[in-house]
């Protein structure tokens, strides 16, 4: 059900649901009635782009995650202190254990901000090939000119991308941890 154009709605109208919506935590049973239609659209196509998300985002893994650490592995394998240990005649296996786990915090620094790109890519995708999702609800609100669907579908995009972002922090401060012990 298309929504219509003509509706009048502006910027401060949709802060204004957006902090009556978080700091109420109304979660769409606010006194606006159009924000909810908002909301309601948002909510339906969201879904679908996070399952296609995730499903790329978990092939990708699979597939590039093992040779990535691999490479990663060897790359350890070529630093000071694994020729060391080999000079210290440590055994084989521990020092690629070793080398090995030296490589996961970088693997996970890369995935983690591997994720948002993946995610905005999808984006784009929907958007260009008119698959059902967030990206071709952008495109749909933009070519309407209904502005409160594009401010929701954008603040939905910017909010989930942040998410991933605040993920790849939290590897980063993980990583920086790992690396002082």
């Amino acid at each position: 059900m298309p929504l219509l154009p003509s509706l009048a709605f502006n910027l401060a109208d949709f802060l204004e649901y957006l902090k009556k919506l978080l700091l109420g935590k109304t979660w769409g049973f606010s006194s606006f009635e159009y924000p909810q239609t908002v909301q309601r659209f948002i909510i339906e196509a969201f879904p679908h782009s996070f399952y296609r998300f995730l499903l790329i985002f978990l092939i990708s893994f699979c597939l590039l995650a093992p040779f990535l650490l691999l490479k990663a592995k060897k790359k350890e394998m070529n630093k000071d202190y694994s020729e060391l240990s080999f000079f210290l005649r440590m055994a084989s296996k521990r020092i690629k254990k070793q080398a090995l786990l030296a490589a996961l915090p970088g693997q996970a620094l890369l995935w983690s901000f591997f994720s948002p790109a993946i995610f905005l890519i999808l984006l784009f995708l929907e958007a260009k090939f008119e698959i059902q999702g967030l990206g071709n609800l952008i495109t749909t609100a933009h070519s309407w000119n209904d502005m409160p669907l594009l401010y929701g579908s954008l603040v939905c995009c910017i909010l989930f991308t942040l998410l991933l972002l605040l993920f790849s922090v939290f590897f980063l401060f993980l990583r920086s941890v790992l690396l002082r012990k």
